[in-house]
């Protein structure tokens, strides 16, 4: 059993839906930590009030004014075996939040430090070039060894910069968009957990009224008829986006019926038709 994965948008609900549900107003774990280097001696004393972001320049880490600067970025293909790996981008800048988005676009991840040979490669490659990477070592990886390929970074200067937070808590403290969104912490510090049984078997119902012309001489109450409609009606919604997975069907009334006639309503002489309703 593992802390709980957030792979998508759709988990973010799951998950906030949950603590909606349970009446959670905490900040919870989630299953995404850091799996380090411990870059942390050469970093932490870079960073001043003026210099709070760290990138790498010319073989070393250097500090620069935040992590919204535009500059050259460095990203990893795990595949490739030549060059570390490393795909250097020059053009566009970009500042550290797009840098990572662009190597996500790329299939790839924002470059990861593994040792200092892989430092002092790109100082001899790039030169006096400062290009972002990500000081985190190895980055972050889920509790269940699921690919990060979703992040959902209430504040992804706070990740960035503090080497010493290396977990993540989902907040449910939050109101509105923030809800849900991620900030890391000390591992060592006491919240409430989330497993991934708890939030991804969480449904959600909705009861949705459906009236129907038929004819008369159809058993509408007949459960083969009715599994047939509830097919017709999964298909056209599937056709118009209903997500997969979603199950459909019909709810019983009281005396064991889905459908019942409905009453006449007369407008001037003329009176509407019938219709089988539930």
């Amino acid at each position: 059993m593992d802390l709980a994965t957030v792979t998508d948008s759709n988990d973010v609900k799951s998950l906030n839906n949950l603590g909606l549900a349970h009446h959670i107003n905490n900040t919870v774990w989630i299953g995404l930590y850091n799996n380090v280097h411990d870059w942390a001696s050469e970093i932490v004393n870079l960073s001043t009030p003026e210099k709070t972001s760290v990138c790498i320049y010319n073989g070393k880490w250097r500090s620069v004014g935040s992590s919204s600067d535009l500059m050259s970025y460095v990203c990893r293909n795990e595949s490739q075996t030549e060059n570390h790996g490393f795909n250097i981008n020059k053009i566009p800048p970009a500042n550290w939040t797009e840098a990572q988005r662009l190597c996500q676009l790329s299939h790839m991840r924002l470059a990861t430090m593994k040792n200092q040979a892989e430092i002092a490669y790109l100082g001899n490659t790039l030169g006096r070039v400062s290009v972002w990477v990500d000081p985190y070592g190895e980055g972050w990886s889920w509790s269940d060894s699921t690919k990060v390929s979703f992040i959902n970074w209430l504040d992804n200067h706070e990740q960035f910069l503090r080497s010493e937070k290396r977990c993540a808590v989902s907040l449910q403290t939050a109101t509105g968009r923030g809800r849900g969104g991620w900030v890391t912490k000390n591992c060592t510090e006491k919240f409430p957990f989330v497993c991934n049984h708890m939030y991804k078997s969480v449904t959600r119902m909705q009861d949705v009224r459906v009236e129907l012309d038929v004819d008369s001489g159809l058993d509408i109450n007949s459960e083969e008829v009715q599994q047939a409609l509830l097919n017709q009606i999964k298909k056209r919604m599937e056709a118009n986006g209903l997500p997969a997975g979603v199950k459909l069907s019909w709810r019983k009334q009281k005396d064991g019926q889905v459908f019942h006639k409905k009453k006449a309503e007369k407008r001037g002489s003329a009176a509407r038709k019938k219709k089988d309703e539930f």
